[in-house]
């Protein structure tokens, strides 16, 4: 599985009737990650299959833990010049 060569922190998300990567695929990636010490965290996503286009409101659940996980790792540097509703923050 090449889950030793990982070091950048992974977040993996599954929907419930994934073909493409089935959840016991899944959860076998996380768990080997975290067996290598690699920070990742897995979200299951009920009822969608290969992303998140069944439910909206699970979209917009995607896109927060996307932006939630994202943030974590950001640098201060980009954090400082991340977009908020399209306009810089100020503080330059």
């Amino acid at each position: 599985m090449f889950a030793e060569n990982v070091t950048t922190p992974t977040l993996i998300m599954v929907g419930e009737y994934d073909l493409r990567t089935p959840v016991p695929q899944s959860e076998e990636f996380y768990q080997a990650l975290k067996i290598e010490g690699v920070e990742t965290k897995m979200i299951y996503m009920q009822e969608e299959w290969h992303g998140t286009s069944q439910n909206p409101s699970n979209f917009l659940r995607t896109e927060l833990y996307q932006l939630e996980w994202f943030e974590q790792y950001m640098s201060e540097q980009m954090r400082q010049r991340r977009l908020v509703f399209g306009e810089e923050e100020s503080g330059e």
